[in-house]
């Protein structure tokens, strides 16, 4: 997982953005690490123009990690 890049979104980001608690977070980064691919990128990119331009999930509704 660590030998992926970052990049300025993520499978995880598109998935929920800020109400995916940080462990279903990090099982949505496990996933797209196992299945990285051109198409994925694409799909992921156009997610997120949509996501931030009708601004969904992008609440804070509750918090992120469970003390």
């Amino acid at each position: 997982m660590f030998e992926v890049h970052p990049g300025i979104t993520g499978w995880a980001q598109v998935n929920g953005r800020k109400d995916v608690e940080w462990n279903r977070r990090i099982q949505l980064n496990v996933w797209y690490v196992d299945h990285v691919s051109f198409l994925l990128d694409v799909k992921i990119f156009f997610m997120t123009i949509f996501k931030v331009a009708t601004n969904a999930d992008n609440e804070n509704v509750k918090e992120t990690v469970i003390k």
